[in-house]
């Protein structure tokens, strides 16, 4: 059996509870390895409407049009 396995058993003979904390930490673990969908400049262009005076656009508006334009 390999390592995995073996955490998998020991995981699983756990309280519901313990379960429920143990794969939330493995979850924020995992979303640290994924890649920006968004470039650097993309940030930079988002940050800048966001803060934008002249423009009070709401952030769902301004992630939605980002999705649409650069296929995010």
């Amino acid at each position: 059996m390999v390592r995995f396995d073996a955490v998998i058993d020991r995981l699983r003979a756990l309280p519901d509870d313990r379960k429920e904390a143990i794969a939330a930490q493995i979850d924020l673990m995992l979303d640290d390895d994924e890649t920006d969908p968004l470039s650097p400049e993309q940030w930079a262009e988002l940050e800048a409407r966001l803060d934008s005076e002249t423009a009070n656009i709401p952030h769902a508006d301004v992630v939605a049009d980002f999705k649409a334009r650069f296929g995010a």
